[in-house]
């Protein structure tokens, strides 16, 4: 039986940083933004093998992904499909060196953040990967300009 209580978020974080200047500030914040794209990304990989795989309904009580991720997780079933979408569409395994990174042959050498590439996911992948080529997408772009294209 699969536990199916949300999983809470802890009440304390490490206290990881100094900040007695702005540049001390301005390195842990950056840092922090690292962070979180990469707690994104794994993420995305995670629901996107629980779906693959049907963890969810083989393993669980769970008629769909997104219906274990609301009851574990409180995602909306569209963020879910979210996470999945961008994983299936940027995310690039190696399972050797236990790695997970942005595809190369979608987003070529832009610096996207997990934002921007979100905003893409209404486009067909064909669609998002030729606009990416011919640089009509880039990483400088807002996320509203992303949105206009």
């Amino acid at each position: 039986m699969t536990n199916t209580s949300v999983v809470k978020t802890p009440v304390q974080f490490a206290y990881a940083a100094q900040i007695d200047t702005l540049e001390n500030a301005t390195n842990a914040i950056g840092m922090s933004i690292v962070k979180g794209a990469a707690s994104f990304c794994e993420i995305a990989y995670a629901l996107a093998e629980v779906d693959r795989k049907k963890l969810a309904s083989v393993n669980g009580n769970f008629k769909t992904t997104a219906d274990y991720a609301e009851a574990m997780f409180n995602f909306k079933h569209a963020q879910t499909s979210n996470y999945i979408k961008l994983a299936k569409r940027f995310l690039s395994v190696d399972k050797a060196a236990k790695k997970i990174s942005f595809n190369k042959a979608m987003v070529g050498d832009n610096e996207f953040s997990v934002t921007q590439l979100t905003e893409t996911l209404t486009l067909p992948e064909d669609v998002t990967k030729d606009l990416i080529a011919k640089g009509d997408i880039v990483d400088t772009m807002t996320v509203r300009e992303i949105r206009e294209v």
